[in-house]
């Protein structure tokens, strides 16, 4: 299991490659022929750090498959940021989106940047909002990193 200051550590990784420039911006998928989301960017960020493989496209296919996904985020990724499990469903999509909801108005599980933000998972910001890569990075920064405590460690 990770710390909060590794889950923080990955997280900030995230954002400071959202905020790279070095991306080109999809939608509905991780990655393909057009660019990636931003959970694809997330994808590299694990992949390079040894978390996840990026697959070869299936023959007739247009998009890459990071783990066994290619429009969700793998279960592997989802645990590096600190999300729950459930996570990967939510933040992709799923029939069963509505029901993963938690009826908190503030949290994290499912992924569901709320609050200030709305009611929307990272897919729906970079995918239905139409949200720029900094943008997402902005709230991922304010709601998910900046908020996170530290870890109080003895010595």
């Amino acid at each position: 299991m990770l710390t909060k200051s590794e889950i923080k550590a990955n997280r900030q990784k995230w954002y400071d490659e959202l905020m790279s420039g070095n991306h080109t911006q999809t939608k509905f998928v991780l990655h393909d022929h057009v660019g990636k989301c931003c959970l694809g960017v997330a994808c590299v960020v694990a992949e390079r750090e040894g978390i996840t493989e990026k697959r070869d496209v299936p023959s007739g296919e247009n998009y890459i498959y990071y783990g066994d996904k290619y429009n969700t985020l793998p279960d592997e990724v989802a645990c590096w940021l600190g999300f729950s499990d459930e996570v990967a469903c939510w933040l992709g999509f799923s029939d069963d989106d509505n029901d993963m909801r938690p009826s908190d108005p503030r949290t994290e599980e499912g992924g569901i940047v709320r609050g200030r933000s709305g009611n929307l998972s990272f897919s729906e910001l970079n995918d239905q909002e139409g949200k720029s890569f900094e943008q997402i990075a902005a709230i991922l920064k304010r709601d998910f990193i900046d908020t996170m405590e530290e870890e109080n460690v003895d010595s």
